[in-house]
């Protein structure tokens, strides 16, 4: 199965365990907030409508004023100052009031009183004469209009429209004068159906209720207007706490009638402008199905949403796995046939990221590989051509014995070619096998870099736009409201997220650096040994170990391995360096398989160096894996034996020490779970003593 494959399949399975999670928690978190907003909302509409009613009321407030001083009314009072009122001046004034009536306000009635307290002129004609004596709130507002203060009542039945309606006064001055005195006063009886159309264009779904400051009922829908000044409003805790709590300004909460629960919204009359109020109150009621609908249509349209975003996530992240793991999977195939022994094979470099940068050290090493294999194969073919020349002297000097010569040079060019194609393949094995290790820590990098990349929180910053985008016409409200105030501290952790996002790739891309590296380390050492292999050179067995362990860094990271390092002072060595490396790392490879098996009893390898004797040096290995059965302690050393099919065998680093001529090699197992092993390589000033292998 190729790596991209894979990577899609775990993309699906993770999408399939994470999805339902996933909507499950978005639904939960986003159906509170959504009743949250539903509840705001319903409270921000009931204050719409209230400044809707102020406004209202302010602008008959107005309306009052102008009348005030319309031309027409400081005429009429100005003739009926000490005078009879006379009836054609009277039609005149009532045909210009009840035209009035319609253009302003709107008014139910209009009255023009003298500070006398009688009725100069009304909209409606026969009005004219004294005020009648129920009507107080006339009389009332009449003394506050001849105090020069524009008034208005709370909600009353008037006796004289027998109709509920607020009353509104302004002073009446003549300005022709200078002083421009009071000279009477202008009534204006609103008209109350006006406040009742505001209250029906509430949506259907939603009871609406207005009441006063003693906890009556002034407003609601048909054909609940019966309960005008009648009903009390007291029952409803919202409107209650209104009513008891003076400086309370708005409440809402749950309550229940009947069967049914109601989420309930109220607020206290503000005013507007000029206009102060009455100490109103507006109450919503809306049942709580609204809400649970809204509720369910969110769910559904977040099931579609992130089961549409999985989908598309996971076809993402297979396109963009094929693409990043195909040079990767070109590079494996190279590396492939180059293993078969095709040496032309090369990587195709086309671009300048890691896998470019990876492949171009394959090529490197390739060709270096190459030049090498050339320049043996020429070396070997000098020296077989002076041993054929050596070989056509002996015969033409001992004819009696040319056949035994012939099958000795026979046998001789034999054994020259399994030589060279042995060195040629051990070489090439070292290679291969050292740049494997490394590529698997490459491939975690990549995979670690893969999935920080996949779970990143960016969309977020494509969700806050487009919620930004949606109030984009009152972004102010919007960032002080109850959601958008959560925008600021959203912003700043969703920041610092993909700060720690960003920091972690870099550390896996720079690790991944640290890999590549470490594979130009290892050419470049193996290129050192092939061309030092086969000299005995004066060396410190601590550079010596140190240079072992590097080779095999990158699986203790992997395998998770802790190294100990017990050096003690020792003379120089005089050995084959490339030999004591493979018989080293053939030690350390065994006891990192040993430790990972089950049964391992940690993951701790120890390496000691210490003097045996004035002769010798010990460098010893020992680890906390299985052990060695006693029916194998006297098989590890033998030809091919083994107990895994992949773990490294014993008896090729006891084969090293036996040519190298100046060391031995032994185990012995401290106990069933801990094995050591030991490498005794002779001091360099003991150079005529002989190795022995036990």
């Amino acid at each position: 199965m190729k790596l991209a494959t894979k990577l899609t399949l775990n993309v699906l399975v993770v999408t399939l365990v994470i999805t339902p999670l996933l909507a499950w928690m978005i639904y939960a978190r986003a159906s509170g907030t959504l009743e949250e907003s539903l509840h705001a909302a319903e409270l921000h509409a009931a204050r719409r409508t209230m400044e809707l009613i102020d406004r209202t009321l302010r602008e008959a407030q107005q309306d009052a004023r102008e009348l005030a001083s319309d031309e027409d009314v400081q005429e009429h009072l100005r003739r009926a100052a000490g005078q009879p009122i006379q009836r054609s001046d009277e039609a005149e004034v009532t045909a210009s009031l009840a035209r009035k009536t319609l253009l302003t306000g709107p008014w139910d009635l209009l009255l023009i009183l003298t500070p006398e307290g009688r009725i100069a002129a009304g909209s409606e004609p026969g009005l004219a004469g004294p005020i009648e004596p129920g009507a107080t709130f006339v009389l009332a507002l009449l003394r506050e209009a001849l105090a020069g203060k524009s008034g208005h009542s709370d909600l009353v039945h008037s006796v004289v429209t027998g109709k509920p309606g607020v009353l509104f006064a302004a002073p009446v001055r003549d300005e022709l004068l200078p002083s421009q005195p009071i000279i009477g006063a202008i009534v204006g009886y609103f008209a109350w159906p006006v406040i009742l159309q505001i209250l029906d264009d509430v949506p259907a779904e939603t009871a609406v209720t207005l009441f006063n400051g003693a906890g009556k009922v002034i407003g609601t829908r048909t054909p609940e207007r019966a309960d005008i000044l009648v009903k009390e409003i007291a029952a409803h805790p919202s409107a209650a706490h209104l009513l008891m709590n003076a400086g309370a300004r708005e409440h809402s909460g749950f309550d229940t009638h009947g069967t049914e629960q109601q989420w309930e919204s109220a607020v206290r009359q503000t005013g507007y402008l000029s206009y102060t109020g009455n100490g109103w109150g507006l109450l919503y009621e809306t049942p709580t199905r609204k809400i649970a609908a809204s509720v369910r249509a969110l769910a559904r349209e977040i099931t579609i949403v992130v089961a549409s975003m999985m989908a598309l996530l996971g076809a993402a992240f297979h396109l963009v796995g094929r693409r990043a793991t195909k040079p990767l999977g070109e590079l494996a195939g190279v590396v492939a046939a180059f293993a078969d022994g095709d040496l032309e094979a090369r990587a195709k470099v086309r671009s300048r990221d890691e896998a470019g940068v990876l492949g171009a050290a394959f090529n490197q090493m390739a060709e270096q590989i190459q030049s090498n294999t050339v320049e043996l194969e020429e070396r070997v073919c000098e020296r077989t051509s002076e041993l054929g020349q050596a070989n056509a002297e002996l015969r033409a000097e001992i004819v009696a014995r040319q056949k035994t010569q012939e099958e000795l040079a026979t046998t001789h060019k034999q054994l020259l070619e399994t030589s060279r194609q042995a060195g040629m393949a051990e070489v090439a094995t070292s290679v291969l096998h050292n740049v494997g290790n490394v590529l698997n820590s490459v491939n975690i990098s990549a995979t670690v870099a893969t999935d920080t990349i996949r779970r990143s929180c960016a969309a977020d910053v494509s969700r806050i736009a487009g919620l930004l985008q949606e109030h984009r016409g009152d972004l102010p409200k919007f960032l002080t409201s109850a959601r958008g105030s959560q925008l600021p501290d959203f912003l700043t952790s969703l920041g610092q997220h993909l700060g720690d996002e960003q920091r972690k790739v870099l550390a896996e891309l720079q690790s991944l650096g640290t890999h590549i590296d470490h594979i130009k380390e290892i050419v470049e050492m193996q290129q050192t040994y092939a061309r030092r292999a086969g000299l005995s050179e004066e060396l410190s067995a601590e550079s010596l170990v140190e240079d072992a362990l590097r080779l095999n860094a990158a699986a203790f990271d992997r395998h998770g391995l802790n190294v100990l390092r017990d050096f003690a002072e020792a003379p120089l060595l005089e050995v084959d360096k490339h030999k004591a490396l493979q018989i080293l790392t053939n030690l350390i490879r065994n006891a990192k398989h040993a430790m990972d098996d089950p049964g391992a009893a940690g993951k701790q390898m120890t390496v000691r160096i210490s003097r045996e004797g004035a002769a010798l040096v010990q460098i010893s290995v020992s680890d906390q894996g299985v052990g060695i059965p006693a029916e194998n302690l006297t098989r590890i050393f033998a030809h091919g034996f083994t107990t895994r099919k992949k773990r490294p065998r014993l008896w090729p680093a006891q084969r090293r020490a036996r040519r190298a001529g100046n060391g031995r090699i032994a185990d012995r197992p401290e106990r069933r779970r801990r094995k050591r092993c030991r490498l005794h390589p002779r001091a360099a000033h003991e150079r005529s003593a002989r190795g022995v292998l036990t």
